[in-house]
């Protein structure tokens, strides 16, 4: 496959995720202050200690996976959909302009993204992956960790000395979205 791009926001297509089942879904704590834009497939932490999903959190990595709200499904697809912090309204993505970001919903004071735990053997489909780079079936991918901030995108692991190895993903599929953009098929192999 060519080196992967994303047009627009990232994006999850559900295909098995137990949390659905079991109830692992978390969404009583706000998103910390400092993340500006939250995206489907990021991955944050459910921190109870300082009461709110953030990076830095001792918590397990969890999957965003929020409700997407389209407002004008005749012009809006899943890739236009993203949380925005009310701290950062005035942020307008690239390649978009100030109408365009209107029909965005904005976390308010005391909303709260919502966080799928992910268990051994959930699959889901994503482009919420480190673009730029070429993605084969059996590419181990674990969320990106840059010193103490999280940039929530997955990244390939390097190998065993790798120190992020709490979640790892594994590519079991190069595939697409829903709206054809190039997308992974990922299973959990890793969970603590």
């Amino acid at each position: 496959m060519a080196n992967f791009a994303r047009d627009g926001y990232g994006q999850v297509e559900a295909n098995h995720l137990s949390a659905q089942v079991t109830g692992q879904i978390y969404a009583q704590l706000p998103l910390a202050a400092n993340v500006t834009v939250l995206q489907n497939g990021e991955f944050m932490k459910y921190d109870y200690e300082h009461k709110e999903v953030n990076t830095t959190g001792i918590g397990p990595w969890m999957l965003v996976y929020n409700e997407i709200k389209l407002y004008d499904e005749r012009q809006q697809m899943m890739k236009d959909f993203a949380w925005k912090n009310a701290q950062d309204r005035t942020t307008v993505p690239t390649g978009k302009t100030v109408d365009d970001v209107i029909y965005q919903p904005y976390m308010l004071d005391g909303d709260c993204p919502r966080l799928f735990q992910l268990n051994l053997g959930d699959i889901y489909t994503t482009n919420m992956v480190t673009t730029g780079v070429e993605y084969a079936v059996g590419n181990v991918l674990i969320p990106d960790t840059v010193a103490a901030s999280h940039t929530g995108v997955l990244r390939k692991k390097v190998d065993n000395t790798d120190t992020n190895t709490t979640l790892e993903l594994t590519v079991v599929r190069v595939y697409t979205m829903p709206d054809g953009q190039p997308g992974l098929k990922l299973m959990v192999t890793k969970a603590i």
